[in-house]
């Protein structure tokens, strides 16, 4: 067997788990625009609401501290400022590109 049959036969990165960040963030936004469509009322939840359920308990990213201001900022921005909704459409655009991407390869590699 020759180099270039092993170098095609070797898996290549996987749809099914950029399919995966694809779906999270469609299924938030269907979430969320269909509790808007029944209260009437658009709520800003933020990742540290999300970090709170899912753990079951109070987070306290006041304590974070990694000793650069800076970096200090832009924590507590992603994590308390950041509504959900610009997450999960980052994360649909980011997931449906790489699906993109991954299909140019693999038409590249026939």
């Amino acid at each position: 067997m020759d180099e270039g049959a092993r170098d095609r036969r070797q898996p290549r990165p996987s749809a099914e788990i950029t399919m995966m960040f694809a779906l999270v963030g469609v299924l938030i936004l269907v979430l969320r625009c269909f509790q808007w469509l029944k209260t009437g009322v658009w709520e800003n939840f933020t990742l540290h609401n999300v970090l709170e359920w899912w753990i079951g308990r109070a987070i306290l990213i006041d304590k974070f501290d990694s000793g650069f201001r800076g970096l200090d900022k832009i924590v507590h921005w992603v994590i308390d400022g950041t509504p959900l909704m610009l997450i999960a459409i980052a994360l649909t655009w980011f997931a449906i590109s790489m699906l993109v991407f991954i299909g140019v390869l693999r038409l590249i590699d026939r």
